[in-house]
């Protein structure tokens, strides 16, 4: 019986361990609620996009979690217009019409954007897709890692 209690022990500790650590989340910056959590680790990527809302064309950026913060990547851009970052750093190409920044390596505690269904955001972390509607309208979210 001894032996049956101590197994289920260090199996209940092994998961409580699996399941500590950092985790990213999605969450409403007014209210707290959380539209997405995942465990968070080096290397988890996070896609955010939405179509510009004076050039009308397609933004995308992309980061990966590094510790407790997140890592620009890349910046994928049809054309430069209001608040595009004239010299983001990295490597910048032209391909198939798309402005790609890449090697950007800045770093960011968290992500913050006023949510818009006119705008169609969008967010991938890692493989799991949030489409505009699933956040409401106007929403103040942020992206972060918590401990």
């Amino acid at each position: 019986m001894a032996v049956v209690v101590i197994a289920a022990a260090a199996t209940i500790a092994m998961l409580q361990t699996n399941q500590s650590g950092p985790t990213l989340v999605v969450e409403n910056q007014e209210t707290g609620q959380i539209y997405y959590e995942t465990n968070a680790y080096d290397g988890l990527t996070v896609t955010l996009r939405w179509i510009h809302s004076i050039e009308h064309e397609p933004w995308q950026e992309t980061y990966h979690v590094e510790g407790n913060g997140l890592i620009l990547d890349e910046v994928a851009i049809k054309s430069y217009g209001a608040g595009v970052d004239g010299d983001p750093g990295g490597i910048t190409t032209i391909e198939d019409g798309v402005i790609h920044t890449r090697n950007i390596n800045k770093r960011f505690e968290d992500l913050r954007w006023v949510h818009s269904h006119a705008t169609k955001h969008t967010l991938r972390v890692g493989d799991h897709q949030i489409d505009t509607d699933d956040i409401e309208h106007r929403a103040f979210v942020v992206l972060k890692i918590t401990e």
